[in-house]
């Protein structure tokens, strides 16, 4: 859900502001699929095969205001919506959580 947070950050939204696939996701049943990583290395080497691949994805960075004493972590990645093809080619061979 992060891509909704970020444009709505920009303003109002309709249905007819997203594409195809997002609408798809939007208006229809949908899976969400997490999988590890078991680096911050590993975690940056796919939000860079991500944006190669031309996914929307966002690093989602922890503020460290209750956990990581303080320090703003970067902690997990959002990818899509996009189909399972797409995304697989990134993410497929990591381990489900």
């Amino acid at each position: 859900m992060s891509f909704l947070s970020r444009r709505l950050q920009k303003g109002a939204l309709q249905l007819s502001d997203f594409e195809d696939s997002q609408r798809e996701w939007l208006t229809a049943s949908f899976a969400k699929v997490c999988v590890r990583v078991d680096s911050e290395e590993e975690l940056l080497k796919i939000y860079e095969k991500a944006v190669a691949a031309e996914l929307e994805v966002h690093l989602i960075t922890d503020s460290g205001k209750t956990e990581f004493h303080g320090i703003p972590t970067r902690i997990c990645l959002a990818i899509g919506p996009a189909d399972s093809e797409k995304t697989d080619k990134v993410t497929g061979h990591l381990k489900l959580l």
